[in-house]
């Protein structure tokens, strides 16, 4: 039985860090993951998409795992290689809109990817990042159900249902055709 309380739930007796301990990076290695959610920004006069990456599986070990990682995909000629690299991890249609945020979040949704992840010192602590987003083989597929769409969530209850409410948005700056370099 749960004895948390959520009709006397006061803000002010909890800190935003919660009673959760930081359980830090996973270990190098290439990994089944998968979106959690993007968003649209523009920083420093470029358009970019902030992605969240939940790390779920070593593809070796086929250990799970609970771990975190941020991609900023710049939407520019010399930068948009990353973002091409996740999309053909997560075999996205060739034909992608960029401009539409559902669109997006229709190719990404609910899709895992196998990744090379790294770990980082950022700041004086040390963070995962993805190294390569690597195209799936047979076997890599395979694992991908291992990840269910309860197991994908199980450990983000902010993201309510999981996956399939893949939460997208946008900042008033639209796209234009000249903003895509392909």
């Amino acid at each position: 039985m749960n004895d948390f309380n959520l009709d006397s739930f006061n803000w002010n007796e909890h800190d935003e860090g919660g009673d959760r301990e930081d359980f830090g990076p996973v270990p190098p290695g290439d990994y089944i993951c998968f979106v959690q959610k993007f968003e649209r920004t523009h920083k420093r006069g470029k358009h970019q998409l902030d992605i969240t990456i939940k790390i779920k599986l070593n593809a070796r070990t086929e250990q799970r795992v609970d771990g975190i990682t941020w991609e900023t995909a710049t939407l520019t000629k010399d930068a948009i290689w990353k973002l091409v690299q996740l999309f053909k991890a997560l075999k996205a249609p060739t034909n992608l809109n960029l401009n539409s945020d559902r669109a997006v979040a229709e190719a990404i949704k609910s899709k895992p990817f196998k990744a090379k992840i790294i770990v980082e010192e950022y700041g004086g602590k040390k963070r995962n990042k993805v190294e390569q987003y690597l195209v799936p083989t047979e076997s890599d597929v395979k694992l991908f159900d291992k990840i269910d769409i309860k197991q994908r969530s199980s450990s983000d209850p902010s993201s309510g249902s999981g996956i399939e409410d893949t939460s997208y948005s946008s900042s008033d700056d639209e796209f234009t055709e000249d903003d895509i370099p392909f």
